[in-house]
């Protein structure tokens, strides 16, 4: 989107810094209020997320944005 905007870059960088999912909510609500606010693009489709794993994969929750994006808790 070559979107600039400091106090969400910030916040994004915190975000990959951190692991526990009640950390990262506060990085993610300035993220998302950053972008609500300045609206810098507009989504005009969004498609089916469809990922095919093993069952015996344990703690793996791919996301839309990196299908391996936290590979620190999986487990077979």
């Amino acid at each position: 989107m070559h979107w600039c905007d400091p106090a969400a870059d910030m916040a994004m960088q915190g975000f990959k810094l951190e692991y526990d999912e009640t950390k990262r909510r506060p990085y993610n609500v300035i993220v998302t209020d950053r972008i609500a606010a300045a609206v810098p693009t507009i989504m005009m489709d969004i498609r089916d997320f469809i990922v095919l794993y093993n069952s015996d994969l344990k703690n793996f929750h791919p996301n839309v944005v990196a299908a391996f994006d936290d590979m620190m808790t999986v487990d077979i």
